[in-house]
C-alpha cells in the first residue's frame, strides 16, 4: 500500500510541475507577444499565449488610435 502511495504522489506532483510549466510557458508567450517581439519558442502554450498577447496589443492599437 505504500508503494501505491507513493507512485500516486510522484504522479500527481509530475502533473502539478507540467501544470506549472505550461503556464509559465503561457505567459511567456503572452509577454512577448503583448510588447510585439518576435516569437522566441515553438512550446504550444508560448505560442497560444503569444497569439493571445499580439490579440490584445492589437486591441489596444485600436481602441487608442490617434
Amino acid at each position: 500500500m505504500e508503494a501505491h502511495l507513493t507512485i500516486c504522489h510522484k504522479v500527481a506532483d509530475e502533473a502539478l510541475k507540467s501544470k506549472a510549466n505550461a503556464k509559465q510557458e503561457f505567459e511567456r508567450g503572452y509577454r512577448d507577444g503583448r510588447v510585439g517581439r518576435d516569437p522566441s519558442a515553438i512550446n504550444p502554450h508560448y505560442l497560444k499565449g503569444y497569439h493571445k498577447g499580439t490579440e490584445v496589443r492589437r486591441q489596444a492599437r485600436v481602441l487608442h488610435h490617434h
